[in-house]
């Protein structure tokens, strides 16, 4: 059976970056017609350089109060961002805040049930140091899209490369990325310096992967160079 994406996370923040990215998650989850959850972590807000020498209960308190407010004011717009996504592409979605106590701790990310991770690259500012593709990834175990920020395409997906070695990650690689292979427009398997090695790569090298996706109803071409 063909996975499908059901629930597809989306790491964003207030910034039109993180716009960007949620526009481009919830045009999937609306071509897959996917639940899309939304998730800011707010990190430690930036201290004003003469606020570090608050003195006294009152000044420190009115610096904390100001350092909240900042960061439920990122977090409502980031909110208010998703909502009217959500309702341009009529999904179903919910939105998460993950704060400053949670996020260096990976439950929170473990607890994400999701079928594909959404992020963008690089990293949008208001986004945790911390959380990059790499850490999502291997803190979650689940699949992640990295798309470019200064990429203008509407549509993801139409064209697939398939960098292919025989290896355990390639082929788990292609198992997370049915959905994408069997939807594409065009599907291209690529091995490279493949003849240098038959014995590891057969006397066809990429051919079987081509037979596998057919009867998947994907049409792929093999590419050695």
């Amino acid at each position: 059976m063909i996975p499908i994406w059901k629930d597809i996370a989306v790491f964003l923040d207030a910034t039109p970056e993180g716009a960007e990215i949620g526009r481009h998650a919830a045009a999937l989850a609306s071509r897959y017609g996917a639940h899309l959850v939304g998730i800011y972590g707010i990190p430690h807000s930036v201290i004003h350089p003469e606020e570090s020498y608050a003195r006294g209960s009152s000044a420190i308190s009115g610096v904390i109060s100001r350092m909240r407010l900042q960061d439920e004011t990122k977090a409502v717009t980031a909110a208010r961002q998703f909502r009217a996504l959500a309702t341009d592409f009529d999904i179903s979605s919910e939105f998460r805040v993950v704060w400053q106590n949670g996020l260096g701790d990976e439950g929170s990310l473990r607890a994400l049930h999701a079928d594909l991770i959404v992020a963008a690259h690089p990293r949008p500012v208001d986004l945790p140091i911390n959380w990059t593709a790499e850490k999502l990834l291997l803190a979650t175990g689940t699949p992640v899209l990295l798309v470019p920020s200064a990429w203008s395409g509407v549509t993801i997906g139409t064209k697939v490369l398939l960098a292919w070695n025989r290896s355990r990650e390639a082929r788990r690689a292609i198992i997370d990325a049915l959905p994408f292979i069997t939807a594409a427009k065009a599907v291209t398997i690529l091995t490279v310096d493949s003849g240098r090695d038959p014995e590891m790569f057969g006397t066809e090298p990429g051919a079987n992967v081509a037979e596998h996706l057919a009867r998947h109803g994907a049409e792929a071409k093999v590419a050695n160079v």
